[in-house]
């Protein structure tokens, strides 16, 4: 009997009873009268089980399964064993028709991994045949940004947290389409960075350093620091940050402060009160505590002459790791919402905790269900 996978309707098989089985027809009937594009955009719709399955149907459904197994790669050493990972490189970089489909690339491997010179060359030669790569995330610590030399594709989002070095900035000058950038590694010595690199830059994550490197004199819209010690979140830090930030051409709108946490409510106050006096025309702020709950006193303080003091903002989110602190309380957070519709009438979101709460014409503040 032969398959639906040959090349024409005459090469279709017959059961035992010499009629076509009807799955085969079936097949073969979508193949030949349903364009690939269709079958492109269904085969996208399922998951990766789904997309495997269809995959080992027949050679003609294959090219449409494979492109939505490949386009989305994220390999995550907690979940996946490290053999598959190196087996996936190797089908990569021995396969370019594969790599060709990936669109977004994630590899993930705890702090402080050390890596074989092996599996580095594995990853930049899988690195290199992905030449219609848009997303890359490369969550690999240490100076390993050299591998992504000679690599052809123009990215729009990239995240690591590779060293930001010299080789950093060689790889960087040479995307022009970058719209994302999110730095989690760190930088030990003075880098610069040509003028006209990085062009379309929109959005930031990384640490102090690294953000003075980037936004002065760019179209920064967004930024997200990460202070990696509550006493940088000091009134000179501050008042440091703001002044590179309003070098952006953006200009900036949106500003994420992410710390461990606080070291008293006055100098916390007094640091973030710089904000508005230098970057006036912000219109979302959130500022996250990642290992300590937020006191009442600095909501209160937030939510009062902090934001009376922004022309412009209409989004405010506070957020801590702590269930049990002001944000996570509804009774207290309800009261927050009401207080502030007369002081700053502006505001449209505020995001609480684990809650949001809307302003509108109609109802007033009223929380998201």
């Amino acid at each position: 009997m032969s398959t639906c996978h040959e090349s024409s309707p005459q090469a279709i098989g017959k059961g035992d009873n010499g009629f076509i089985s009807s799955v085969t027809f079936t097949l073969v009937l979508i193949y030949y009268l349903v364009p690939v594009e269709l079958l492109d955009l269904v085969a996208l719709q399922c998951d990766q089980d789904t997309s495997t399955k269809l995959a080992r149907t027949s050679r003609s459904f294959r090219r449409s399964a494979e492109r939505s197994i490949y386009r989305e790669i994220s390999l995550d050493v907690s979940m996946i064993n490290a053999a598959r990972i190196i087996a996936c490189f190797k089908t990569l970089a021995s396969r370019p028709s594969l790599a060709l489909h990936v669109k977004h690339f994630t590899v993930k491997f705890p702090s402080g991994s050390l890596f074989l010179k092996s599996f580095r060359v594995l990853l930049s030669n899988a690195l290199k045949k992905m030449t219609l790569l848009e997303s890359l995330k490369l969550y690999l610590t240490g100076s390993l940004s050299y591998i992504l030399h000679q690599t052809a594709f123009s990215l729009k989002h990239f995240s690591s947290s590779f060293d930001f070095d010299d080789d950093t900035v060689k790889w960087l000058e040479t995307q022009n389409s970058i719209e994302t950038l999110e730095f989690r590694g760190s930088t030990n010595t003075p880098i610069s960075i040509r003028a006209a690199a990085l062009p379309r830059l929109k959005v930031v994550s990384a640490n102090l350093l690294i953000l003075a490197v980037l936004v002065p004199l760019r179209g920064v819209e967004i930024v997200r620091i990460v202070l990696p010690n509550r006493w940088l979140l000091s009134e000179p830090v501050t008042s440091h940050l703001c002044m590179l930030l309003a070098f952006s051409t953006g200009p900036l709108s949106s500003l994420t402060i992410r710390c461990p946490g606080q070291v008293s409510d006055e100098e916390t106050s007094q640091a973030l009160g710089k904000i508005p006096s230098i970057i006036t025309g912000l219109t979302a702020f959130r500022l996250e505590f990642s290992e300590s709950g937020m006191s009442e006193t600095l909501v209160n303080a937030l939510l009062g002459t902090f934001i009376t003091h922004f022309q412009s903002i209409y989004n405010i989110s506070l957020a801590s790791e702590d269930g049990s602190d002001v944000l996570h309380n509804a009774l207290v957070t309800s009261s927050f919402a009401e207080r502030i519709h007369k002081s700053c009438p502006r505001l449209i979101m505020l995001y609480m905790g684990s809650k949001r709460w809307f302003n509108s014409k109609r109802k007033g503040w009223h929380r998201d269900r």
